[in-house]
């Protein structure tokens, strides 16, 4: 239970719901409300981590994930992003590995520059933290600042994950940044 959920906890969340059998996982995100002048406070409970793939579970059904299915429940951006990261990953010299829910972009030595999620999630995620596990902090932050720049969603410092509208919006930057980043991989390579 939190005041916000970030996305790598609601990931994570998800990801063991749709594991753990006959166990369910969900995470509470409680808002709290209050007005000026008015003594009452409201509270708001959300609930996370029920997925369609959670539910076939409990119910018994096994299904493995489509991808072809996914592609087809995604919105136009996230198929527009699909293909600047396929672009982005030919010109960069990166590897794109495509998964039942989306895509990995990552370097020869198969560090994580950026995860584009299919439908349900709609989004890219910039893993920054492994920069800041490497020493690059001031690097990391920069980049996270510039990603909320991109987006009103209140993004994850670790993780951010940006709706795919925001993020073909603001491909110009989204690539600087990921070009960026790659070029930071590549030079601990050396």
């Amino acid at each position: 239970m939190a005041d916000v959920i970030p996305d790598e906890l609601m990931r994570i969340t998800e990801f063991l719901n749709e594991q753990m059998n006959p166990a369910q996982v969900f995470a509470v995100e409680v808002k709290q409300y209050r007005a000026e002048g008015y003594p009452g406070t409201v509270i708001v409970p959300a609930v996370y981590g029920r997925t369609a793939a959670a539910s076939l579970k409990a119910s018994g059904a096994r299904r493995t994930p489509n991808r072809d299915e996914a592609l087809a429940a995604s919105k136009p951006e996230t198929i527009q992003l699909l293909h600047l990261a396929r672009e982005l990953a030919r010109d960069l010299g990166l590897i794109l590995q495509e998964t039942p829910a989306g895509a990995l972009l990552k370097t020869r030595d198969l560090a994580s520059v950026a995860n584009v999620y299919l439908a349900g999630w709609d989004s890219l995620e910039v893993p920054i933290q492994p920069l800041r596990d490497r020493g690059w902090s001031e690097e990391a932050d920069a980049i996270a600042a510039q990603l909320q720049a991109l987006t009103h969603k209140r993004l994850t410092p670790k993780a951010p994950n940006i709706p795919s509208p925001d993020a073909v919006a603001g491909w110009a930057v989204l690539r600087v940044l990921l070009t960026r980043t790659t070029a930071l991989y590549q030079s601990a390579q050396t």
